[in-house]
């Protein structure tokens, strides 16, 4: 179990460090928020910045869908 949440992890932080050309670029210092499913199986991530969230399936380490949310 550790082992896919720390693969999680790693796919949820090689997630954030990707840049959109679109987005302007530049360093952020805003801060998102990580959350792991109750089986371990997907691995919910925040950017604050774009005002999207990441779902990440942990045990491929792939990025299964993107849901834009909030005012942006």
């Amino acid at each position: 179990m550790r082992r896919h949440v720390l693969a999680g992890v790693v796919a949820a932080l090689g997630l954030m460090a990707c840049e959109d050309s679109s987005t302007g670029g530049g360093w952020s210092n805003a801060s998102g928020s990580v959350a792991l499913s109750r089986d371990d199986a997907f691995l919910y991530v925040v950017d604050a910045d774009t005002g999207v969230l990441a779902v990440v399936e942990t045990a491929r380490g792939e990025k299964v869908g993107e849901v834009k949310v909030g005012a942006g």
